[in-house]
């Protein structure tokens, strides 16, 4: 097994209510180890419930708690960092569309986010000081990504 200060980057995924709630005695077992890695050099990625799990118990990384709102389902891109973020955002509560907070990433953008935003993957990985080599794969893989943003940037607001 790695040692906690061993791990660099940490997802916390999306997922229904039924799954969070199957979940909340494994994240209470896990939360002191989660608080421990969040004081490291660990960069956390927390994407839609993932996310607002940070503002719940047992966690309760950050104040104040997210507040109810009309559902929003919508394409949306943001600003960050210089680049813009797409994604899908199906959220009634105030998290942010994208928004950094110490050493976590907070969106409430569904997309897979990072699998449609290589900029976004390639500034974290630069986060960890991976340095990023083109190759042909890549160049491919991104023509795709493309196509993408493409069909889903004009929906967006």
């Amino acid at each position: 097994a790695k040692k906690l200060e061993d791990i660099d980057f940490l997802l916390i995924g999306h997922g229904s209510m039924a799954a969070w709630s199957f979940l909340r005695s494994e994240l209470e077992r896990i939360q002191p180890r989660l608080d421990q890695l969040r004081s490291t050099k660990c960069i956390f990625l927390a994407v839609a419930s993932g996310a607002e799990k940070l503002f719940d118990e047992p966690l309760r990384w950050f104040q104040p708690n997210l507040e109810t709102k009309n559902r929003e389902s919508k394409f949306v891109t943001v600003e960050f960092n210089g680049f813009r973020v797409l994604g899908y955002t199906n959220s009634a509560t105030t998290l942010p569309l994208f928004e950094k907070m110490g050493n976590v990433y907070l969106t409430s953008l569904h997309g897979p986010v990072l699998a449609k935003n290589p900029i976004l993957s390639d500034y974290l990985l630069g986060q960890l000081g991976v340095e990023i080599k083109q190759n042909p794969a890549i160049e491919q893989l991104n023509e795709f990504v493309d196509a993408i943003w493409r069909l889903e940037e004009p929906l967006a607001d």
